[in-house]
């Protein structure tokens, strides 16, 4: 069998770059911590203006996303931190960048009525 078969299950998530891979780190109930996913192979797709629910990392780990992050939490930064001690590449790197994004709606490239008036 591929992979784990319990899903990662992450509320209030967001993308973790770490400059060789893309992760998402988010609230994990079960372990009761803030959590970074493993290296992130796939992500599904949604409706635009709909974030997207699930993921599948580098191992074939399904990863189920609910309710993406609005902000970045001091909880999240200190496991965005400890992260940064723990990751092999990152802790070697001591100018490695992070970055972490929200995730938030893509405009559709619709626009409103346009209304005009004649001189």
């Amino acid at each position: 069998m591929l992979g784990e078969a319990i899903p990662l299950k992450l509320t209030g998530w967001a993308w973790l770059q770490t400059g060789i891979d893309r992760r998402i780190i988010g609230w994990d109930a079960d372990a009761c911590a803030w959590v970074a996913s493993p290296p992130v192979a796939t992500v599904g797709s949604s409706a635009p203006g709909t974030p997207p629910r699930w993921a599948m990392t580098v191992s074939h780990r399904a990863v189920q996303l609910s309710e993406p992050a609005r902000v970045l939490s001091d909880d999240m930064l200190g496991a965005i931190d400890q992260f940064r001690a723990e990751h092999h590449f990152v802790a070697s790197q001591s100018n490695a960048a992070i970055s972490v994004r929200l995730w938030r709606p893509q405009p559709t490239g619709r626009s409103g009525p346009v209304s005009r008036r004649s001189a």
